[in-house]
């Protein structure tokens, strides 16, 4: 039994845990997307359920930055979609709560540092946590937590 986080964008990941919460493996969105695909083609069988960050374009972004972040986001839909995968989309203030990494007036540089250093402190077992990576880990736990009905 394994879960996927999929924290979309340029700089995010698809990372998966197991039932016991210990990480398992993950990729980075910079690969190709036949490289994406592979992965997830190889590890669904496997996956019980999946949360993919429900996200938009932020006011001030580019409308090139927007376009592509878009485009990602509809391939990791269309993606769990082909596979098989039960998923489903929750806002980063949602699944943050739950993890009780919910924080006022930080920046996003900020964000990711605090969230970094909460998947280290979660995953102790793993070397495998880095900026890239920590959201999507951070995802997949949540979704093993309420797809278990872990507090």
């Amino acid at each position: 039994m394994a879960f996927l986080g999929i924290d979309p964008g340029k700089g995010g990941a698809i990372a998966m845990v197991d039932s016991d919460g210990f990480t398992m493996d993950w990729i980075g969105f910079c690969e190709t997307p036949h490289d994406v695909c592979k992965f997830v083609k190889l590890y669904a069988p496997a996956v019980d359920f999946a949360i993919l960050e429900k996200v938009w374009a932020r006011p001030g972004n580019g409308a090139s930055s927007s376009f592509k972040f878009g485009e990602l986001y509809g391939f990791a839909f269309g993606l769990l979609t082909y596979a098989g995968i039960r998923f489903e989309l929750h806002s980063p203030q949602k699944w943050q709560k739950k993890l009780g990494l919910i924080r006022s007036k930080m920046s996003n540089a900020e964000k990711k540092k605090v969230n970094k250093a909460a998947a280290q402190q979660l995953f102790l077992d793993s070397p495998k946590i880095i900026h890239k990576n920590a959201d999507a880990f951070l995802i997949a736990e949540y979704a093993r937590r309420i797809h278990l009905g872990v507090h």
